[in-house]
This record gives structure tokens, C-alpha cells and sequence, in this order.
């Protein structure tokens, strides 16, 4: 009987899309390098939009901190809204070249921007509810050089898919996930490659692609191998941590202590025993005590339940009041960031990424008004993060 499976259908899809040969890849890559300069010159063409792009560029070139998410802050090395002093004379160059309006498809290349980004506020630069007389030649050459661009793209993402396939049937051995899971995952990282890809360096886009598809997938992996799951970084950091406890027991024939295991890796004490916590196994109640026994784990546990009486309402009621009070030394917005945050309101506590979209700011931006919230009130020994935690 013939199989008519989703992930059957798809295998037989990419089989029919063609491979790209080298001198295909850039021609599709400097299309794609085209529509973006298109699309940065209709953004500087158009009423306002000098300023909506060029000044958050400007702010980084001087030194300033600009909350602005416009240039890809991993190739920049944009730290804390500040850009390093090192890359700041050819950021500044580059705003010259831009100052004019029109953008050059090399340019648009070495500025390195977030594309995601700029499609999308680029877009709700151009639907802004100020604008009057509707559709602009700005804006529709915008549309144009942006649907051009993801056309090329979608190219360059079909015809590679196939690499995505062949890693995620080989990183599938390690962990119990479904392929098909594996791929979409491997998939997101071909897109961002796809976005990230300068072919101007000389190298074909396989070549580049496969580390952005592999970390996708091994993410994937990190998330799923656990019942708990832990941050990605901490997964690293353990794998980073064994490897450096073997290299220190070739050259010395014995495990290193934890002191000597904390200067081997370069991190503090607390963080190398954080991450041992986090590896442990986590333990079922349901598992037995012993191969001919009855009892459990569960059966070890003290069943009373803990937080309850009258003192320990009274705590909470103290808590509480002195929560309250320490939240009116705070203006407006940095109550509502910490309330939001800890649940402090009586919902479930949000993520620093929606408090920032009711905001209209970024995630970033957040968090550091959450952090100058609460050593405000550290300093007047008012409230610890605990307390919220507790609370919430």
C-alpha cells in the first residue's frame, strides 16, 4: 500500500528540487543582496526615514547605547545596547555612505543589519497610522525589493534542505525525537543562515549553513533529552566541564579537585557546582526501593503538608504588607515590570518578553528596568528578589 505519510510527501517534495550549482548560489545570493539594498534605500528615501534608521546607527557609532535592534548584535558584538570602540569608525563609515539615500548592494552586505527585523519594522515603519496620501513610491518599491528578497531566499532554502535531512538523521541516533521534529528544527537554522549569508567571502553557502543547522538541531536535542529541562548555555557549560576534567586527568593521572576544575574551565565556584546540580538524573517516586520490594520512593516521603497554620499566615500577611510598601518607592513602569514579572498582581507571572511587547520595548531594555528596580530597592534594604519569588 502506497505511503502517504506527511514526512513521505515531504522527502518526495525536496527530491525534485534541484541542487544549486556554485555559479547559481551567487547569482541567487547577489539577487538577494540587491533587494536588500532596495529595501534600505526606499527606508532612507522615504519622509522620515533617515531618522528612523540612521539615527539608532548614528547613537552606536558615538558610543552611545541605543536600544535599537537593527544590526546583527552577535557579528557587531553589541553588548548592553553599547557597540565595541574597535567596530564603531566602520559603523560611522558606513552611515556616510548611507547618508545620501541611495544604498549599494555591497553596502547593504557589509552593514550586516537583522533582516528579520528590518522586514518587519520596515514595514510597520510604512503602516503607521501618521501617514497620510496611502501608498508611496517609497513604500511600494519597499514591498517590491522585500517580496524579491524571499523569493531568492526561499531558493536558496529549498535547495539545501536536503543537508538539513542528512544532519537530523544523524543527530536523531542520540536522543529518542521524532525526525521529522529534528528537521523543522534544522530548518529554522537554514533560514537564519540564509539570512546571515555573504557570499562575498568566497565560500559556497553549504559550507556556512551547516553550523547554523546543527546548532539548531543539537538545541533541539538539549530541550527535549531531559525530563527537566535546563538552559542550552548550562548543557555547553557541562559538556565543557567533562571535557576539561579529561584533558586534566591525561596530564595528570588523577580527576582534578573542584578549585583545580574551576581554573581548568575559567568559571567561579558557585557556577561549576550549579551545573553539576542541574545534570543529575532527576529520581521517579514511583520507583521501587528494592527488585523483590513493594514500597517506593514516594512511601520515604513525609506526607504533611508544609506552609500551613496560623503562623504561617501571619508570615505571609507580614510579607505581603512589606512587599507592598516597597514596590510605592518605585515610579509607574518599574512596579508594573516587577509586579508583572513575579505575578506580584495576582496572575501568572509574564516573561520579560511580554511585559516588553505591552511596552512597546525591547527585551533587553526590560530586563534592565527590572534590574535597576530591584537594586533600587536592595540599596534602601527594602525588598530581595526572593521575597517576590515567594509571594508571587
Amino acid at each position: 500500500m502506497p505511503d502517504f505519510s506527511s514526512g513521505t510527501l515531504f522527502y518526495r517534495a525536496i527530491d525534485v528540487v534541484p541542487v544549486l550549482t556554485p555559479e547559481l548560489e551567487k547569482e541567487i545570493a547577489a539577487l538577494m543582496d540587491e533587494a536588500r539594498a532596495g529595501m534600505l534605500s526606499a527606508l532612507l528615501q522615504s519622509p522620515g526615514g533617515e531618522r528612523f534608521f540612521l539615527e539608532p546607527l548614528l547613537a552606536l557609532a558615538e558610543g552611545r547605547p541605543s536600544e535599537s535592534e537593527i544590526l546583527d548584535k552577535g557579528y557587531w558584538g553589541i553588548r548592553d545596547g553599547i557597540l565595541p570602540e574597535g567596530r564603531r569608525r566602520e559603523l560611522k563609515a558606513l552611515c556616510e555612505d548611507f547618508a545620501g539615500g541611495g544604498v549599494s548592494p555591497r553596502a547593504a552586505a557589509a552593514l550586516h543589519p537583522d533582516w528579520a527585523f528590518i522586514e518587519k519594522s520596515g514595514q510597520a515603519f510604512f503602516d503607521r497610522p501618521d501617514r497620510a496620501g496611502g501608498d508611496s513610491a517609497e513604500e511600494d518599491s519597499f514591498r517590491k525589493a522585500r517580496l524579491k528578497q524571499s523569493e531568492a531566499m526561499e531558493k536558496l532554502v529549498e535547495s539545501n534542505i536536503r543537508l538539513v535531512v542528512k544532519l537530523a538523521r544523524r543527530y536523531g541516533k542520540l536522543a529518542p525525537v521524532e525526525e521529522m521534529d529534528l528537521v523543522q528544527e534544522g530548518c529554522e537554522g537554514l533560514i537564519s543562515a540564509a539570512r546571515r549569508f555573504d557570499f562575498h567571502r568566497g565560500f559556497r553557502f553549504s559550507t556556512y549553513a551547516v553550523w547554523w543547522i546543527r546548532q539548531a538541531i543539537v538545541k533541539s536535542l538539549m530541550r527535549s533529552a531531559r525530563l527537566i529541562r535546563i538552559p542550552a548555555h548550562a548543557s555547553m557549560m557541562k559538556g565543557e566541564i567533562g571535557r576539561a576534567r579529561h584533558r586534566y586527568l591525561e596530564r595528570h593521572g588523577c580527576y582534578p579537585s573542584e578549585e583545580e576544575l574551576v581554573d581548568e574551565v575559567g568559571i567561579t565556584l558557585d557556577m561549576l557546582r550549579a551545573v553539576h546540580w542541574s545534570s543529575i538524573e532527576p529520581l521517579s517516586l514511583d520507583k521501587a526501593l528494592g527488585e523483590d520490594s513493594d514500597s517506593t520512593v514516594h512511601d520515604l516521603i513525609d506526607s504533611t503538608r508544609p506552609g500551613t497554620g496560623a503562623v504561617y499566615d501571619a508570615m505571609r500577611r507580614d510579607l505581603r504588607e512589606r512587599v507592598d510598601r516597597a514596590l510605592e518607592k518605585l515610579d509607574g513602569r518599574e512596579r508594573m515590570i516587577l509586579m508583572r514579572k513575579y505575578g506580584l498582581d495576582g496572575g501568572e507571572p509574564s516573561t520579560l518578553a511580554q511585559i516588553g511587547r505591552d511596552l512597546a520595548l525591547s527585551r533587553e531594555r526590560v530586563r534592565q528596568l527590572e534590574a535597576r528596580a530591584l537594586d533600587k530597592l536592595r540599596k534602601l534594604g527594602l525588598l530581595f528578589p526572593e521575597d517576590c519569588d515567594e509571594i508571587g
